[in-house]
């Protein structure tokens, strides 16, 4: 008959010994984790000690996870693509988790501080020369929407570049999928790397806007370099002048299918007798 005793604690909480029955399926097992659903052994009830033991051990944990995956992306970003799609996923945070977080964070400071305003700013200031009063209105329009859901419309772009960098690098290694996982890792490293140059263009430097687009885009170009020279072996003009053209590639996927569906929404809202803003 299988003990419901608790189990013999290492300092720290960590399961070493003893029988327990799973919280979550109910399955009987020695250890820290549950063989059949992953539960990990909890000591007793949640404690203020415990939250904050788990935050500091979050925050430090080098070896793996979150702040590893972003160190190795930095330094060394074809080592994590290369052991993650050998299935060594292991050291790293999911690909998909950490493009979500990384692609909120940039969001967040974008938006809070003000970037974003400013760089609608200088971008009205540049397309108001020759506009009607209702070319305006609509351009308004399009910024407000873009600034409500921007971190979702930041997303939205990933498998347009992604289809992109498929067509251009045409590598018979990875397939569709693995060139989606190495594009949401590279790409969520860039939302970092791109805020910084956009603060320090802003507050440090007081850029314009086209200024700090074209050093955010140079940026993100010998990123992409860095990163994929190693994994396809071109040279280095030849890998930058690639994800140029994949980058340049997949933002004109993205605009086609941005006014697909436009033209989609357009002609349904004429259907049913609808008006924009109505």
């Amino acid at each position: 008959m299988t003990s419901n005793s608790p189990p013999i604690l290492e300092s720290g909480g960590q399961a070493i010994a003893g029988s327990v029955n799973c919280k979550t399926c109910n399955t009987p097992f020695d250890g820290a984790f549950c063989p059949s659903c992953g539960q990990k052994v909890l000591p007793g009830r949640f404690t203020l000690r415990m939250l904050f033991s788990q935050l500091i051990g979050m925050i430090t944990n080098i070896e793996r996870g979150f702040w590893h995956t972003f160190w190795m992306l930095l330094v060394r970003p074809w080592v994590v693509i290369e052991d993650y799609l050998a299935q060594r996923t292991r050291p790293y945070y999911d690909p998909f988790r950490f493009l979500f977080i990384m692609t909120g964070i940039a969001s967040v400071f974008i938006i809070g501080l003000g970037l974003f305003d400013y760089q609608m700013e200088n971008m009205n200031e540049l397309m108001q020369l020759n506009q009607t009063a209702q070319q305006q209105a609509f351009q308004q329009g399009t910024m407000t929407f873009i600034r409500k859901y921007f971190n979702i419309m930041s997303l939205l772009i990933i498998p347009f570049f992604t289809l992109g960098a498929r067509l251009i690098f045409r590598s018979r290694r990875f397939n569709l999928a693995e060139f989606i996982i190495v594009f949401s890792f590279l790409y969520g490293e860039l939302q970092l790397i791109s805020l910084v140059i956009q603060m320090a263009g802003f507050f440090v430097f007081h850029l314009k806007y086209n200024w700090i687009i074209i050093s955010s885009m140079g940026v993100s170009i010998a990123y992409y370099a860095y990163a994929l020279k190693p994994i396809f072996g071109y040279s280095y003009p030849g890998t930058v002048l690639r994800a140029v053209t994949a980058q340049l590639l997949g933002f004109i996927f993205f605009m086609v299918a941005s006014l697909i569906l436009g033209l989609i929404i357009g002609l349904a809202m004429v259907f049913m007798g609808l008006k924009p803003g109505g």
